[in-house]
């Protein structure tokens, strides 16, 4: 556990208001990098989905770090409100949804074909 002193602003508190951050770390991972030829193959499904490509570098460790322990790694995101996700306030437009689920689509059954060859 950690502690840090922190500064306050003299509109958020009064002068003389002091106050600590404690910090706990819950969980620590090491980065891993997705699978470049899957990210590739994730690329080509979005665009021939008809939708423009975006790379992100991501802190999503939750989600790709467990996987890439048995297997290579890719990710897609949704666009989300405002950004949040991981929160009860997330939300998904419908349209973004269908998007997402038609890119999956062509992205699992180009990754068939390439197994299959």
């Amino acid at each position: 556990m950690r502690t840090a002193p922190c500064s306050t602003s003299p509109k958020a508190s009064p002068p003389s208001a002091t106050w600590s951050l404690v910090w706990r770390l819950v969980q620590q991972t090491a980065p891993v990098a997705c699978s470049q030829p899957l990210n590739d193959l994730l690329a080509q499904a979005i665009a021939e989905s008809g939708y423009e490509t975006m790379s992100l570098v991501s802190g999503a460790g939750h989600d790709a770090v467990p996987v890439s322990a048995v297997a290579p790694a890719t990710m897609l995101f949704i666009r989300c409100y405002k950004g949040i996700s991981h929160n009860p306030l997330e939300n998904v437009e419908l349209a973004d949804l269908a998007a997402a689920i038609a890119v999956a689509d062509r992205f699992i059954h180009q990754l068939r074909m390439k197994n299959e060859q």
